[in-house]
């Protein structure tokens, strides 16, 4: 039987509710951030190497168009699309089919058998 504590715990992790001190994986990833002094001497650096401004407006209203372009994109492509239908407000997509064997599959499985034999 697992330990409702430690599933919680887990759980909390993953959600990054919780953080291990100094983990790599289930640490904090804004205690490695740069802050104060050492943020105003890299700023230019990084914001350099990244092609960013040091004012944010321009590129977030490049990427908020961007964004509203895809979604105007994806929802005049929905009424002609007979995968999906709107069913109390969400969306519900219908199965996928089988797809088709690769025909580089035989062959693969062929030599999966001859390397296994040897």
């Amino acid at each position: 039987m697992t330990d409702p504590v430690l599933e919680h715990l887990h759980r909390s992790l993953r959600r990054r509710d919780v953080f291990a001190k100094a983990g790599d994986r289930w640490g904090d990833p804004r205690a490695k951030l740069l802050a104060g002094e050492k943020w105003t001497v890299a700023e230019p650096t990084v914001l350099t190497a990244l092609g960013l401004e040091s004012e944010p407006a321009g590129h977030l209203a490049v990427l908020a168009s961007a964004l509203h372009a895809a979604y105007v994109q994806v929802a005049a492509g929905l009424p002609g699309n007979t995968a999906l239908e709107v069913v109390g407000g969400k969306l519900k997509l219908a199965k996928l089919g089988k797809a088709e064997e690769p025909k580089l599959m035989p062959p693969f499985r062929q030599g999966q058998r001859h390397s296994a034999e040897g």
